[in-house]
């Protein structure tokens, strides 16, 4: 028998797919197992991946912080007992902008000062009255524009309804508690709230709260059925409440818009010594929310500092181009000459101030809280008795630590206030910080008509609006007076080193810095050195001006003299208003 090449090339082939099986039933039958078993048994991997709803338990720290910093992020949870929890809400509330929260326990006799939060606005409340437990307060960040809806609330039930302003949008928001013995007229007050809301004119209508209705179990129940009518979309689909040998779904979302929805999901628990607990819920909406973000900010540690050696460094620099005319130019290349001298000779360090951040925050809580949520991922993965006891016991951890944090801190501030070197303004100051009673570093968002400005550049725009419309006047068919022009003009201005470092000296030092980022007391300290290339004699009037310039919001006041030695000639002495 004779083998032409083409059977010979189907041979080959053959004997490559029979050598190609074997190794795949190889895989599959030795290699696979041990994969997989290795993948199972690290508790860290999900079972089962696949697409899914988005939650907190397959995202990273940075993904969950993006995702919650992409639209206007929303939580819901029960909190059994608010004022005990303040301090951990206090912590745990910084990514979200809205907190709806349930059971709060609160009576009438408590007053919003005695629960506040730091960065949020005072709560809205709906208290119980009749008898102890229940309750729901809402908070909203302080730059997003809240309305209190009391047209929309019902004698007898426990709900609060706030309408908010975000960029030109409308959004109704209702935070609702149902509790486990609500017979069938609660059932029809909680009817007749929710369809007084959906018959409101708004952008999109939320729900959100605990109904103690288990809609895992019962998925054709009351509520389920009522919120269909409306066509309203429950967004929460795994357990939220947790008991010694149950899990439930009874803390729930309910949106007008499914599409404005960027994600929802169950977050991981932070409520410490409870047997009992509830997760909370959150979601992002497509909203565009006014942003604060992160900045860079350098402290200097004066106390280790030779200032002998700023002068000197200061006296090493070429100050020649204080002939260039370009005033801008000038005084942006002082504040440079300025700046790097104080980085060479004096010790500081760069920080991150986040603006919704409080005093009591730390590294040592994120990392703690972070190591927190990895475990509680493992425990609802695994399912293992050993690592959910090691979860609460992080859990407990966290709570002290951020307890701990907030007692060192007030620590610090009542010895500060017991100092005897405090001032008066100082020792105000620090009161307010320990009884917490300060009022808001931020000036809340304006709204002028259909205008809406929340960033500190539009809110300067929207006055400066108002403001000039206030003054403007209709001069059509109006002409000036006729205003004689003055022959009198000024031969020189004179500024002497003395006038430099008097007014450089009557600066306060505890001053903030200003948009230069040069600190008044840089300034002060270097005042022998920077008052020569600053004293100025000319008979042009723009290097006066470059003086006023550089000295910036220090020298606003200008006192003038008539020289005795040159009675045409007058002499600027410039001080602090």
């Amino acid at each position: 028998m004779t083998f032409t090449f083409e059977r010979a090339l189907e041979a080959n082939r053959a004997l490559v797919n029979q050598l190609f099986s074997m190794r795949v039933v190889h895989y599959i039958v030795v290699k696979f197992p041990l994969t997989l078993i290795l993948l199972l048994i690290s508790g860290d991997v999900h079972p089962n991946p696949g697409a899914e709803s988005v939650s907190s338990d397959n995202m990273s720290t940075l993904m969950y912080t993006d995702l919650l910093n992409s639209g206007l992020s929303i939580m819901h949870l029960n909190i059994q007992s608010l004022k005990p929890k303040l301090d951990i809400l206090a912590v745990e509330s910084l990514p979200y902008d809205i907190m709806v929260l349930t059971e709060t326990w609160l009576s009438h006799d408590v007053i919003n000062e005695d629960v506040l939060i730091p960065g949020f606005s005072q709560p809205v409340r709906c208290d119980r009255g009749d008898r102890l437990g229940g309750g729901v307060a809402i908070y909203v960040r302080q730059n997003i524009n809240v309305t209190h809806r009391q047209d929309l609330s019902v004698n007898g039930l426990e709900a609060v309804w706030i309408e908010l302003h975000v960029n030109n949008r409308k959004l109704l928001l209702g935070g609702i508690y149902r509790p486990p013995s609500a017979n069938n007229n609660y059932w029809q007050l909680l009817e007749h709230s929710i369809d007084q809301a959906f018959n409101e004119p708004c952008d999109d209508i939320l729900i959100t709260g605990d109904f103690n209705t288990d809609v895992l179990s019962n998925p054709s129940n009351r509520l389920g059925r009522f919120m269909s009518s409306y066509n309203a979309h429950q967004l929460i689909d795994t357990p939220t409440h947790f008991t010694e040998r149950s899990s439930s779904l009874i803390d729930l979302i309910f949106i007008k818009h499914p599409d404005n929805v960027i994600s929802s999901f169950v977050a991981d628990p932070f409520v410490p010594d409870l047997v009992r607990f509830h997760c909370p819920v959150a979601c992002v909406l497509k909203f565009n929310k006014p942003k604060q973000s992160c900045f860079k900010r350098r402290l200097w540690q004066y106390d280790r500092c030779n200032f002998n050696d700023f002068r000197q460094e200061l006296e090493t620099c070429d100050w020649n181009f204080l002939n260039n005319n370009d005033l801008e130019a000038t005084a942006d290349i002082i504040s440079d000459i300025i700046t790097s001298a104080a980085s060479k000779t004096i010790p500081n360090k760069v920080i991150t101030v986040r603006p919704n951040d409080i005093p009591w925050m730390n590294g040592s809580i994120r990392k703690l809280i972070r190591k927190r949520n990895r475990i509680h991922k493992i425990a609802k993965t695994s399912n293992d008795p050993t690592t959910w006891v090691n979860f609460s016991k992080i859990r407990n951890e966290v709570t002290n630590l951020i307890r701990k944090s907030k007692s060192e801190y007030l620590s610090k501030l009542t010895d500060k206030m017991n100092c005897n070197n405090t001032t008066a303004k100082e020792w105000f100051k620090l009161a307010k910080q320990v009884t917490q009673k300060d009022s808001s570093k931020s000036m809340p968002n304006l709204v002028s008509g259909n205008a809406q400005a929340s960033s500190d550049i539009d809110k300067a725009n929207l006055l400066n609006q108002y403001f000039c419309s206030q003054s403007s006047i209709d001069d059509t068919g109006h002409e000036l007076p006729n205003i004689p022009v003055s022959r009198c003009s000024l031969q020189d201005i004179s500024i002497s080193v003395q006038d430099v470092i008097d007014s450089i000296n009557s600066i306060d030092p505890g001053k903030a810095c200003g948009p230069d980022l040069v600190s008044p007391r840089l300034i002060r300290e270097g005042s022998s050195v920077l008052a020569k290339p600053l004293s100025i004699s000319t008979s042009t009037s723009s290097f006066s001006n470059l003086s006023f310039l550089l000295l910036g919001n220090s020298l606003m006041s200008r006192q003038y003299s008539r020289s005795p030695t040159h009675p045409n000639r007058l002499t600027i002495a410039m001080s602090r208003s």
